[in-house]
C-alpha cells in the first residue's frame, strides 16, 4: 500500500476496511533460491532471486494445469472500467496437445498474475471466469494458433439470484454484502443518510449491489460511485470530495520501468517520492512517464442524452399527489471564476435546449416509511453527477505498469511542452516574458501546458500486454476544465 503525504485531505483517500477472505487457484513456480540447492549465485555467495522477477515484464497465465509465458502470451488487457474488472487475452498454442487435455470447460478459471515489483505494493493476482474462447486456426495440424479468451473477475456468489433484504444503511449494508462474496471493502466515507431496508427480490447480487449504490444518499454535497477493483475489493466512494476539496499530493514508490535494472541480486532502486504524472524527457524510465496522451469530448452526446438538468416526476401514494424535483448536477464552488463549467455556449443552451424529464414511478410510503426520504432523488441525483463527469476525459498511457495507481484517485499530471514553439508561446505568462538576464535560449528549453496540467481524478485503468511490453493506460477526469491561456 502507498503511503499518504500528511497534506492531502482524508476524504480523498479511500481506505481498506476489510481485506478479501477470497480463496483463489494456487499459481507457483520452482523455487531455485531457497530450495535444494543454496549455492545458486555469482561465486556461489548466494542464490540470486530469480523468482523476483517473474512475471515482472510480462504476465503469467495459468489455466487447466499449463503455464503460459513470455511468447505463449501473444496479447492481454485487463480492463477495470466497469463494475467488474474484465480479460481479453490471446495465447499463442504451439503444442497443440493442449486441445485434447486443457481446453476451456464449463466452469473454468483462467489465472492471472503481474508482479509488482516491491513488497510495498500489491501486485495483480486475479481469476476470472471464461466467458467465451475462439481459436484462430491455421489449417494446418503441427502449425501454431491464436486462441482468444474474455473472461470477467471471478467472484463467487456475484451472479447468485436470492430473495433477501438488509435492513441499514448504504455504506453498511454494502460491507455486509462485501463480506458475504468474501472480497474486501474499501471506502472514503464513514457514514450515509439512508437508512431503510433494502430488498433482493431474486435478484443477481450484482444487481442488487449496484441498486442500493444507485440509491445512497448522504447530502447534496456527495454523490456515490460502487465497483469492484483488481484487488478484490468493493470500493464504495463518495465522488464528489475528490472534485471539490483541494487535493494534495500523494507519496508513492518510484523505481525504474525495466526488470534490465535488476542489480545482481534481483533488487531493485527505488526511492518515495510525490505521485505525480508527466511528459518530460526528465522522467525517462520512471513509472511515473506518460508515453502519450488523447483527450476526449462526449459533451454533446451526454446533453442530447441526460440534458444539463433534469426534472424528476413520480406519485406519492401516501399524498395521492404527483410530485416533481429537479435534479441539477453540482459544480465546485467558485470555479466559475476561471475554469469552463461545461454548461454550453451559453445560459440559454440550459433552459431552452437541454433540459429533460423523467418519470420516476410511484413511491410507497414517505418520510422513510417505505425507504429513505431521497431514495427516489438519489437515483437521479448519483446518475447524472455521474453522467456529467464524462463529457471531457484524458486518456494516458504510461511506460511501464504503475501499481501506485487506483481507480478513484486524485493525481496531479504535469504535461510539458519541449519543441512545439507555438505551444510554448500560448503558454507563456508576462513573468516569463520580462524575465531579465535569461537567454531565448534558456526560456525555450520547456514550457508547462496550463490546459492539460492540473489535478485529475482516475476514472478507469486498463492493464496492457502487447508486443512484449506491459503498459498501463489510464481514464483521466475533471469536473471544470480551465479556460485555454489565450482566452483569458
Amino acid at each position: 500500500m502507498n503511503s499518504v503525504a500528511e497534506n492531502v485531505n482524508q476524504l480523498q483517500i479511500i481506505k481498506q476496511v476489510a481485506k478479501p477472505s477470497i480463496l483463489l487457484d494456487e499459481m507457483s513456480v520452482i523455487d531455485t533460491e531457497y530450495g535444494t540447492n543454496q549455492t545458486i549465485g555469482p561465486d556461489n555467495q548466494g542464490p540470486v532471486k530469480y523468482t523476483k522477477a517473474v512475471a515482472g515484464d510480462m504476465p503469467l497465465v495459468y489455466m487447466n494445469k499449463v503455464y503460459y509465458r513470455g511468447v505463449d502470451i501473444v496479447s492481454m488487457r485487463i480492463y477495470s472500467t466497469d463494475f467488474l474488472p474484465r480479460l481479453d487475452l490471446t495465447l499463442l498454442i504451439r503444442n497443440k496437445v493442449v486441445y485434447s487435455t486443457s481446453f476451456p470447460k464449463d466452469g473454468d478459471i483462467v489465472s492471472i498474475f503481474v508482479r509488482s515489483k516491491d513488497d510495498l505494493l500489491k501486485p495483480i493476482r486475479n481469476d476470472y471466469y471464461i466467458t467465451s474462447v475462439r481459436i484462430d486456426s491455421s489449417r494446418n495440424e503441427t502449425g501454431y494458433d491464436n486462441m482468444y479468451i474474455a473472461g470477467i473477475l471471478y467472484v463467487p456468489g456475484m451472479n447468485s439470484q436470492k430473495c433477501q433484504f438488509n435492513s441499514g444503511k448504504s455504506i453498511d449494508v454494502l460491507h455486509k454484502i462485501s463480506q458475504e462474496l468474501q472480497i474486501g471493502f474499501a471506502t472514503n466515507e464513514t457514514d450515509t443518510s439512508d437508512d431503510q431496508t433494502w430488498i433482493s427480490p431474486y435478484q443477481k447480487k450484482i444487481d442488487y449491489v449496484k441498486e442500493i449504490s444507485n440509491s445512497a444518499w448522504k447530502n447534496e454535497d456527495s454523490f456515490f460511485k460502487t465497483f469492484i477493483d483488481v484487488f478484490y475489493h468493493l470500493n464504495f466512494v463518495n465522488v464528489d470530495p475528490l472534485f471539490s476539496l483541494t487535493p494534495g499530493f500523494e507519496l508513492g514508490v518510484d523505481m525504474q520501468t525495466f526488470s534490465s535494472d535488476y542489480d545482481d541480486f534481483m533488487e531493485l532502486m527505488k526511492h518515495e517520492s510525490n505521485i505525480m504524472l508527466t511528459n518530460s524527457s526528465s522522467a525517462k524510465f520512471s513509472k511515473f512517464r506518460i508515453a502519450n496522451y488523447e483527450q476526449k469530448n462526449f459533451a454533446n452526446a451526454i446533453n442530447f442524452h441526460a440534458g444539463y438538468m433534469k426534472y424528476m416526476h413520480y406519485y406519492d401514494s401516501l399524498l395521492k399527489e404527483k410530485i416533481v424535483f429537479l435534479s441539477d448536477p453540482k459544480t465546485t464552488p467558485g470555479a466559475e471564476k476561471d475554469k469552463y463549467l461545461l454548461r454550453g455556449r451559453n445560459a440559454e443552451d440550459q433552459k431552452d435546449m437541454y433540459v429533460s424529464h423523467d418519470w420516476m414511478g410511484t413511491v410507497y410510503g414517505a418520510n422513510g416509511e417505505n425507504c429513505h426520504s431521497k431514495y427516489l432523488y438519489a437515483k437521479s441525483w448519483n446518475y447524472q453527477n455521474l453522467l456529467h463527469l464524462q463529457k471531457l476525459s484524458l486518456d494516458v498511457t504510461l511506460e511501464g505498469v504503475n501499481m501506485n495507481l487506483r481507480r478513484f484517485q486524485v493525481i496531479p499530471v504535469l504535461i510539458v511542452i519541449e519543441r512545439d514553439q507555438s505551444r510554448k508561446q500560448a503558454n507563456q505568462t508576462e513573468e516569463s516574458d520580462d524575465k531579465s538576464g535569461q537567454s531565448q535560449t534558456d526560456q525555450d528549453l520547456l514550457a508547462v501546458d496550463k490546459f492539460y496540467s492540473g489535478f485529475y481524478v482516475i476514472d478507469a485503468i486498463e492493464y496492457i500486454y502487447e508486443m512484449g511490453l506491459l503498459k498501463q493506460k489510464l481514464t483521466l477526469l475533471r469536473r471544470e476544465w480551465p479556460v485555454p491561456p489565450n482566452k483569458k
